[in-house]
Order: C-alpha cells, then structure tokens, then sequence
C-alpha cells in the first residue's frame, strides 16, 4: 500500500489500530428538516448522540462532495474520522474521504483510504465491507467498477441436476438472480461441478439476447448440522439464510445424522430417512418450500458411500421430489481403514517412543496384516512379510492398540495389508 498526504496518513493509523472495519448503509439525514418533537421523559444516551451527530457530519461531508467542494469534505471527514469508534462507521467514512482525497486530485491517498477497509476487514470476511470497497479499489485503479472481460464459462460438461437446481432461481422484480445455497455436512469442494448453479443459470438464459437479467451466486457450506442455527439466524439478504436459501444436506448415520428437532428443514423426518439408511441403501429425497426454495437431502448409511449417492443425484434430469432410494456399496473403503488406523497413530507413535528408550537403534518397518470382520472387530493380526521392526515389546503394544479398533458392520469381511514406517525424529 503506498503512502497518501500527511493528513491522511495520520487518520488512517488511527483506522488501522482499530478492531475490525465493516461497511454498511447509512441512511442520509435531512439537516434542513423540522426536528422532530422531543418524547416526553426520555433522554437519549451519549452513544445515540454520538451516533446521531456523526451521520450529520457524514451528510453534510457528502453534500460538500456532491457540490464537488473537496477540500470542505476532507477537512470535515478526517477531523470525523479521528472521533468515531464504530467499525462500520469509519468504513463509511473512508468510503468518503476517498472520493473526497479522488476529488480534490490526491490519487494515491484515495486508493489508500479503500486499501485500509479491506486490510482491517479482513478477519471479518463480510460480503457488506468487500464489495463496495473492492469496486471502488478497481474503479480508482481502473476507470471500471465491474470486470469489463467477458466471463468464461465453466470447464467441461455440468452435471444434468444443475440446470434442475438452477430451475430453482427465479429472476426477481429487478431482473436479478440470486443463487443462494447453504450445504451441510460436506465441504463445498470436490462435488463435481453440481453446484455451479449460476453457470447452468446463465446457460439457460444466453441464447434470449433481449434478456438484461444479471446472476448472483452466494454458496455457504459447512461441515455439520449444528451451522443451521447460524443459517436461521442470518439477516444479510446476500447471504444464504435457512427459511428462504436452497438447503442441502449430506446425511448419514453418523456424525451427519441431523437431529429431529430439525425436520422442518429436511425433505422428510430425519426418523425417516435413517430407516432407509438402516437397510443398507442411499437416499435422495427433496421438498419444495411454499416460501423459501427447495430443500434436499444426500444420504447414505456412512460417510464414505455419500459419494456414491452424491454421483446418483448428479445423473439426476429433475429434483428428487418423490424419494429415491440409491443402492450403495456396503463394503468398508480404503479410506474407511485408513481413518480408523490413523486415529491410533498417536497411541502407536507412543509405543515407538517407549521401544527406543530400551533401543535408540530401533528403526523399520512393521507390515501389519489382519482381517477385518462382517461386525467390524479385528481378527487374524499378525506382522506381515517384509516387516523389519520385530522387538517384541513394540510388536506388542502396536497390535494392543490395532485391536482396539472397530469399524462399522457391514456383513462382508475384509483383509488387510497396512504398512508403517517408524524411524527416530
């Protein structure tokens, strides 16, 4: 960020030593206006008068602006900006000391005052503070507020159910398109291209060249359940909210069984949907919403077959409004025996530790091989060929640890080779 005038220089330390910025509307007040007539008993608090008296003194500032009076503004703003302690009202204020700094001819400074926002907003990741702050950066660095380079299209073919998801979004009373999603229990990569909703929207759109309809696309995701109460809750009209966003929900029996509690925000009974489950199928299922768009559900007995299910509701022309039952793989994954070895590696690592107080030298690898069975248990461990790490005691405790696992039930019985490299730090 390069330097602006000593004035601003000044002001802007006193911004970035303060917690946090954020931008949000405030509303123009009317200093010709009557006042209005004071309540009877009721006196406001100084923070209400600071408030108030600062967006007085904003108004006047971008009044000065409008009559193109720079110098008045600046003046005005930066003395505003030394005194007010709202994150969202210096944020404003900046917002105008750049024009005010862009006015008077003082690009360098301009540009400062908006590269400012978005440092000592940065913690805060709000959609309100960037966007406002990022098209005025572009335009001082620009001339444009918006890209002028026309946007290419996604990579390779989209999925059949995203153009069914995108039929979802419907163009508002100003011609505009908010593709406004909230997925839980699943990260938001790796879902192959289902949820470029907005590029499918677009497609649909492109060949009416009469249509100025524009496309907005706000996806939210989160790892589990328990964010929906964040989602019920949230009041950011460009943000996914619970009651009117598209709500998708990757659900097993689980860590991603979502609560009852919850059931008017799934397409059927949570109690439902795991009987499904519990016979040893996936399922998709979605409900549309009289007031809010539809809500759908990804569902497998396990984690590691959502995958499976996610790929069947891809293949998908139309939402799956009757449930569709999606036959699984119910055999353990690679990835299933891996998490479960990986959660005793630390015990495991602890057993190394104690073999080499006995034997610095001790270094290897130690070939487990063993079964896994049709209930999940352990049988059959024993060190496989090409094991070099034979000390008894740390054979020992090693498979002490392995046989505390257990993996889901899954009727089929597995065998496994796992080797595991130990070596001194």
């Amino acid at each position: 960020m390069k330097s602006g005038g000593m004035g601003f220089r000044g002001v802007l330390m006193g911004c970035l030593l303060a917690t946090g910025c954020s931008t949000g509307d405030v509303s123009g007040v009317d200093t010709d206006a009557p006042a209005a007539p004071e309540a009877a008993d009721v006196a406001a608090t100084p923070a209400e008068d600071g408030a108030s008296d600062m967006r007085v003194r904003l108004e006047k500032a971008r009044r000065s602006l409008d009559r193109g009076d720079a110098k008045t503004a600046e003046t005005e703003l930066e003395a505003l900006l030394e005194t007010v302690e709202d994150a969202d009202d210096k944020n404003d204020v900046l917002l105008e000391l750049s024009r005010a700094y862009e006015l008077g001819g003082d690009q360098e400074a301009a540009i400062d005052a908006v590269e400012s926002i978005l440092v000592t907003s940065a913690a805060r990741d709000s959609h309100e503070v960037r966007e406002p702050a990022e098209r005025r950066l572009r335009y001082l660095l620009t001339g444009h507020e918006e890209e002028t380079s026309p946007r290419l299209p996604a990579n390779g073919e989209l999925p059949p159910v995203t153009a069914a998801l995108a039929e979802a979004f419907q163009p508002d009373a100003d011609e505009r398109v908010l593709i406004d999603v909230f997925v839980f229990g699943r990260p938001r990569n790796g879902h192959d291209g289902i949820f470029e909703i907005s590029e499918a929207k677009r497609f649909s759109m492109e060949q009416d060249l009469t249509s100025n309809i524009k496309v907005s696309q706000s996806i939210s995701s989160s790892g589990s359940w328990v964010s929906l109460p964040h989602a019920m809750g949230e009041k950011d009209p460009s943000m996914p909210q619970a009651d009117r966003s598209m709500l998708v929900f990757y659900y097993d029996l689980g860590d991603n069984r979502v609560p009852s509690r919850y059931d008017d925000y799934l397409p059927m009974p949570s109690e439902e949907i795991a009987a499904v489950l519990e016979q040893g199928d996936g399922l998709v299922a979605a409900r549309q919403r009289p007031n809010g768009k539809p809500v759908i559900v990804i569902a497998a007995p396990r984690k590691a077959q959502l995958d499976q299910v996610e790929a069947a509701f891809a293949d998908m022309q139309t939402l799956p409004y009757a449930p569709a039952v999606v036959p699984v793989t119910r055999g353990l994954s690679g990835p299933e025996i891996q998490a479960g070895i990986r959660s005793v590696r630390k015990t495991m690592h602890g057993c190394y530790e104690k073999a080499l107080e006995r034997d610095k030298s001790l270094s290897g690898k130690l070939n487990l091989d063993f079964a896994i069975s049709g209930e999940g248990a352990i049988e059959g461990l024993k060190l496989g060929e090409g094991s070099t790490l034979k000390e008894a005691g740390l054979v020992e405790c090693v498979f002490g640890e392995v046989r505390k696992l257990t993996f889901a039930a899954t009727g089929e019985r597995r065998t496994v080779s796992y080797p595991i490299l130990m070596t001194p730090e």
